[in-house]
């Protein structure tokens, strides 16, 4: 049962962090990079950026340049201080059976371990 705790603690502080920092982050961010605001209450993305992130978000991270590379580190460095802080995540039981079945299907040799 302290596991299911766990988990759940672990999943509010990773909830946390995607919507605080992260997501909220990123849309100041977004907003303080210019475009128009419109009558209507839409925005619009002036067009440098969305060449700049449409041509990123298309872009696999291993091809990304270190710079951008270096961006992403700093966001996995976040998560991984929510990780440290919440101690060692040990899956249940039925997470482990939900990944064997995900990983090797209903074959045999997956049976052995459900």
């Amino acid at each position: 049962m302290a596991t299911l705790n766990k988990d759940a603690d672990l999943k509010e502080s990773l909830a946390a962090l995607i919507h605080d920092e992260q997501w909220s982050g990123w849309m100041k961010y977004l907003f303080d990079q210019g475009g128009t605001f419109n009558e209507d209450g839409t925005w619009t993305m002036q067009a440098w950026a969305v060449k700049r992130w449409g041509d990123l978000a298309k872009t696999p991270y291993s091809d990304l340049p270190e710079t951008e590379k270096d961006s992403v580190r700093i966001e996995a460095d976040k998560v991984l201080a929510v990780l440290r802080h919440n101690g060692p995540y040990v899956p249940t039981l039925d997470k482990w059976k939900g990944w064997i079945k995900y990983l090797f299907g209903e074959t045999d040799e997956a049976k052995k371990y459900l």
